[in-house]
């Protein structure tokens, strides 16, 4: 499940300005979380985790870790589009 690409991905400006990142799915963006993420603390980067866990039990769908996943860039200060 944790696989399943997301209706349109999300385009995160990670690396800088002008570098941005298209995420297309929960497991790109849980990657994305543990991996490169600028912070790693606040509650919707933990809100975001716990959905993507959520997703891949079969618990969650999807589109509900892509929300999740958009609110936790927000909340870093990331420019996003989605």
């Amino acid at each position: 499940m944790l696989d399943v690409d997301w209706r349109i991905p999300v385009s995160v400006e990670l690396y800088g300005p002008g570098n941005h990142e298209l995420i297309f799915c929960t497991g790109d963006a849980a990657d994305c979380l543990l991996n490169d993420w600028p912070v790693d603390d606040g509650e919707n980067f933990h809100e975001a985790l716990r959905t993507f866990m959520l997703v891949m039990d079969g618990l969650a769908e999807p589109e509900e870790a892509r929300a999740a996943f958009v609110a936790a860039a927000k909340e870093a200060g990331l420019l996003v589009i989605d």
